[in-house]
């Protein structure tokens, strides 16, 4: 099998990691695949060829995206020009559900229309269950993050392959670690404010802010480092340090990647998370964090209003019970958030506790044998290109 092309299209930094698994896997299937990209510098290391990056298109609430339409709809309009001449086998669309259901329904509409495939399909538990049938017009496969997904989508009538969360392999089990400050004369605390700009601007500062109060309650200087995202602007991690950093001498600040950040997590007292993937990753190092978000009003009121989730973070929804404390818009207060920490990083038995409650998710998410994730959708989607290619061939000779 040669000459296949598959083209991904994410948008969001969590969407171009569970992207470059599949991508990987792919290229050891198919090694001779040719694989493009609206993506970032996950797919990027995984062999992807990159179209367009994602760091122009990654935007939270309702209202923000209105401002980067005329980006959108130029990146449409490549794509398609894209997909006419280079006629890909598969088009995988990896979450962004406003942007990628879009574009589902403009590639269904060409003459010789690639599979389209969902990775990480719309939320439509959460909110917007209409997307269903959108879903089911222009999809043929879906590929859910957990089984509670799979199980709907198989209800409403769709194919639905699931085989374990696909970041899976990157979550290897959490482990409790006895890390009490009582002897230590310093508190290390992880800051994980997102991978959006809005989300640096609404959340880093007030996680910045309870640095401070956590130093003045536990009356010990605190090290906080800040997981920066590679595909943002320095500058935006930049103007918030020069502004905030005056008003916390308290705090020694850490701007660090991923890479940079020393392992496991768990050498950190405690953690503050956005929502999101990584409390998956915070969870598998045995890193105990409170959750905490904020957005502006107008979105957060609007998501009240049609959000239909009791809890944000990913524990306690597959855990069905508070595992991690979330902290949301108002109740987002630098002192709330340090009394949280405070009690993390001083009762044992609590950090404890949340390391069974992250055990149990994390079983909850695994394969059920020795292949990786990626490598059982791999074997799916190998399977639709040689079901697919006779059809082609048939319809180009007629």
């Amino acid at each position: 099998m040669d000459s296949f092309r598959i083209l991904f299209i994410t948008g969001e930094a969590s969407g171009d990691l569970s992207a470059s698994l599949l991508c990987k896997a792919l290229f050891d299937k198919l090694p001779s695949v040719k694989i493009s990209a609206v993506g970032g510098f996950h797919l990027q290391n995984a062999g992807a060829t990159l179209l367009f990056n994602i760091s122009d298109l990654s935007v939270m609430g309702f209202l923000e995206p209105i401002f980067k339409l005329p980006t959108f709809l130029r990146l449409a309009n490549q794509l398609i020009a894209h997909i006419h001449q280079t006629r890909p086998q598969l088009v995988i669309l990896v979450d962004f559900p406003g942007f990628n259901l879009a574009m589902a329904k403009k590639i269904k509409k060409l003459s010789d229309s690639p599979a389209i495939v969902y990775l990480a399909p719309p939320q439509v538990w959460a909110w917007r269950k209409s997307r269903i049938s959108k879903i089911r017009k222009t999809c043929d496969v879906l590929f859910p993050l957990f089984d509670f997904e799979h199980q709907l989508f198989l209800a409403e009538g769709l194919s639905s392959h699931y085989y374990g969360h696909i970041l899976s392999e990157r979550l290897r089990g959490a482990k409790y670690y006895e890390n009490n400050v009582e002897n230590q004369e310093t508190i290390r605390i992880l800051l994980c404010p997102g991978s959006r700009k809005q989300e640096i601007q609404h959340i880093l500062p007030t996680m910045m802010r309870a640095c401070q109060h956590l130093s003045l309650s536990q009356n010990k200087p605190v090290y906080a480092t800040v997981r920066r995202h590679p595909n943002l602007d320095p500058a935006i991690y930049d103007r918030i340090r020069l502004s905030m950093e005056p008003l916390l001498p308290d705090v020694t600040f850490f701007f660090e990647f991923d890479a940079e950040i020393r392992r496991p997590w768990a050498n950190w007292h405690a953690a503050m998370s956005k929502p999101g993937t990584v409390n998956l990753e915070l969870a598998a190092e045995g890193c105990p964090f409170v959750v905490v978000y904020r957005t502006s009003w107008i979105t957060y009121w609007i998501a009240r209003f049609f959000v239909r989730i009791k809890h944000v973070s990913l524990i306690n929804l597959l855990s069905e019970h508070t595992v991690v404390q979330e902290f949301i818009q108002h109740n987002a207060s630098p002192e709330r958030i340090s009394e949280e920490v405070c009690r993390i990083v001083s009762e044992p038995e609590y950090r404890a506790s949340m390391a069974v409650g992250f055990t149990s998710v994390l079983t909850r998410i695994e394969p059920s044998d020795q292949f990786t994730v990626a490598e059982r959708l791999a074997d799916v989607l190998s399977n639709l290109i040689k079901k697919r290619q006779p059809e082609k061939t048939a319809a180009s000779r007629s």
